[in-house]
């Protein structure tokens, strides 16, 4: 059996399981993952973390708080002069090749890291460097990729420029000596060509064992949205509140039985409120904590209707390509989608394409989906999406799994 070396930013990542799910299929199709990344302290995905040969490095090691901060702040400061957690990981990686043969480097980055350490491996042993990008910079309508944000506006100014040309200049560096790219989407393949012309796309897709549809009655209708919100510049719910805030001033709709339901965490909540607020829909809102991975398939087949929050990508200052795995777990079950507002783009054309629900522009395309739906479930007490399954069929990891297995074999020495 051939071995391939992954290098992750965070495995498997929580809100993209991408390389998790892919360690798990690749043994049947006679390609040994193991597995090298950043040290994660909790996890939604803990039954992948127990299965894999994985080597976890821990920036942060300290248990208390005030410790654990000055250590990331110096770990930033080491790693933008030095590139302190790529070298880290690459002595990782010395140390696991003096005993295994590897065919292959993979390494999955959302942003940059740990795609250096990956070509200096790659570059060192003469063994093929496969890239894949489940999100860049570029895609995104502001400083979203900034994972912990700065509190003054003078740093904003000097500070961002200055990292997002370094994450950039290493990307850059690392996919043009890449024997191959992969990627998540139209966008996202059409972009990255110009700096690597063998870049493929493999979308995000979902667990076919696990995203199964399923007609749940249910007592109350129900909206539901699972994840986080970046911004508003990525996901804007506000359509959706004045939809609802129409539907109630006609009496269309009842708090006892008409529900909003979001899984998401306390900074999405914050945001969300904003919107609730305005339009004086709270009587209509539940918030909820998020949820173990293995928890989201019931939630999803009990909703009524799947939100998907988005926003336009015409323009500059737009997000661009974004398909994250919830879109996918959201098509398996078969429920209807409203996608608010439509991103006139990559989600718009994947909904109508798989029949999937509508991609709302304005308040009233999104109300008289919602009230088609809620007379569906008056009279069955569910709901159905008569999806296109051959399509879906596209989406499942297993398949996405094959898609990466040919990819190894042509390039694997």
């Amino acid at each position: 059996m051939k071995q391939v070396l992954i290098l992750c930013d965070a495995f498997p990542p929580d809100f993209a399981p991408r390389m998790g799910y892919l360690c798990n299929y690749l043994p049947a199709l006679g390609w040994e993952p193991f597995v090298i990344t950043e040290k994660q302290h909790q996890h939604i995905f803990p039954e992948m973390i127990e299965r894999q040969n994985i080597v976890s490095i821990d920036f942060y090691p300290a248990k208390q708080t005030c410790v654990k901060k000055l250590q990331w702040f110096c770990t930033l400061i080491a790693d933008f002069l030095w590139n302190y957690k790529d070298r880290k990981m690459e002595k990782a990686a010395r140390k696991i090749m003096k005993t295994r043969h590897f065919s292959l480097v993979l390494a999955s980055s959302y942003r940059t890291f740990p795609l250096r350490a990956a070509r200096q491996i790659s570059q060192k042993n003469h063994i093929p460097l496969l890239i894949d990008l489940r999100d860049i910079v570029e895609q995104y309508a502001e400083n979203e990729y900034i994972a912990h944000t700065l509190r003054f506006s003078f740093l904003k100014k000097i500070a961002i420029p200055i990292f997002t040309k370094k994450l950039l200049r290493e990307r850059n560096k690392a996919l043009h000596v890449a024997a191959a790219v992969t990627t998540v989407s139209e966008w996202h393949k059409e972009f990255l060509l110009q700096f690597n012309s063998y870049t493929h796309l493999i979308y995000n897709g979902f667990d076919a064992d696990l995203f199964v549809p399923k007609k749940v009655r249910t007592e109350q209708f129900r909206i539901v949205y699972t994840g986080r919100i970046l911004s508003l510049h990525m996901r804007n719910p506000e359509l959706l509140c004045a939809a609802v805030a129409q539907l109630h001033s006609e009496h269309c709709i009842d708090a006892a039985t008409f529900r909003i339901q979001f899984y998401t965490n306390e900074e999405s909540k914050e945001i969300l409120l904003q919107f609730v607020e305005k339009y004086r829909i709270a009587s209509f809102v539940d918030f909820f904590s998020m949820r173990p991975h293995a928890q989201i398939p019931a939630i999803l087949n009990e909703a009524s209707i799947l939100l998907l929050l988005s926003n336009s990508s015409k323009g500059t200052r737009a997000p661009k390509g974004i398909m994250g795995t919830k879109t996918f777990e959201y098509l398996a079950v078969e429920k209807p989608i409203l996608c608010v507002r439509s991103d006139e783009g990559c989600l718009q054309d994947l909904i109508a394409r798989a029949n999937a629900g509508i991609s709302a522009s304005t308040v009233a395309e999104a109300a008289q989906f919602i009230m088609e739906q809620y007379a569906e479930w008056q009279k069955n007490g569910y709901t159905h999406q008569a999806v296109n399954r051959e399509l879906l069929q596209q989406f499942s990891r297993k398949g996405q799994a094959l898609q990466f297995a040919d990819i190894f074999e042509e390039l694997s020495v």
